[in-house]
């Protein structure tokens, strides 16, 4: 009886010892849980950062677009303008060719007009002095 006593006594140490290493690891476990779940919660921060972050890019990158179709818009409207300022200008230089061209014709015309009135008043002065 004192040696199943005694096996008795034994057990129940070891199985005392056994459920101590179990309430250790257990504790452990708990604490690496929590670790764990603190982690996933700093994780899920920034996801949530990274999440914001990206859609601000997004938001950066629409506007850009938009900016950038914006700019075409008017740079188109801004080379139509001076295609007609061009076509406008050329339009001024044949103009100005023209009167050109008519104010040489019209010098000509005149000189002709000064030779013929000097023909004429020499000979206004013939007749009156004869």
């Amino acid at each position: 009886m004192r040696s199943l006593s005694g096996k008795t006594s034994s057990s129940v140490e070891d199985i005392r010892s056994n459920i101590e290493a179990l309430q250790v690891t257990v504790n452990k476990t708990g604490s690496i849980i929590e670790k764990g779940i603190e982690s996933s919660k700093i994780s899920m921060g920034k996801s949530e950062e990274g999440k914001e972050a990206f859609q601000t890019i997004v938001s950066d990158l629409t506007n850009i677009g938009t900016q950038s179709a914006e700019t075409l818009e008017a740079i188109t409207e801004q080379v139509q303008v001076t295609r007609a300022m061009s076509d406008h200008v050329d339009r001024m230089k044949e103009a100005n060719n023209a009167n050109r061209t008519l104010s040489i014709n019209s010098l000509e015309r005149t000189k002709e007009i000064v030779n013929n009135l000097e023909s004429l008043q020499r000979l206004v002065t013939q007749f009156s002095q004869s």
